[in-house]
């Protein structure tokens, strides 16, 4: 019981720190230019989570823009705010914000108030979508 608490106060906040949400800047209402975590691992896991949360569901398919080239159309900015508020650059896109909390009424209960995906989940999925070559 003992060490259950203890590994519970040690981990405690390392997994606040995973779920607390980042401040970013949005340049020009057309990128996000500021990683929102450090990754400098391979597109593996991101392509793991590209898979995870959804994203091959809509983008693998004929609903929504295939991403196979992304990388070298966009910029990581880009696809980062593409990501994070879809709609700021899309007003009546379908897909939904994965880094800005769910309202109430427009998420998934378990995710009102919460990120679809943590910092480091966009990251990586970024990493994964710019392994082609950048512009």
């Amino acid at each position: 019981m003992i060490r259950h608490l203890v590994l519970a106060l040690i981990l405690a906040p390392i997994a606040a720190e995973a779920t607390a949400l980042v401040e970013y800047v949005v340049n020009d209402g057309a990128s996000i230019p500021a990683p929102l975590a450090e990754w400098s691992g391979g597109p593996g896991p991101g392509e793991a989570l590209y898979q995870s949360a959804g994203c091959a569901a809509c983008h693998d398919g004929p609903d929504a823009p295939d991403l196979a080239d992304i990388g070298r159309r966009l910029t990581t900015g880009e696809i980062r705010l593409m990501i994070v508020e879809p709609r700021i650059l899309f007003p009546g896109t379908a897909m939904p914000a994965y880094y800005t909390p769910g309202r109430m009424g427009e998420a998934p209960d378990e995710l009102v108030g919460a990120t679809r995906l943590t910092a480091l989940e966009i990251e990586q999925i970024i990493a994964y979508l710019m392994r082609a070559e950048t512009p």
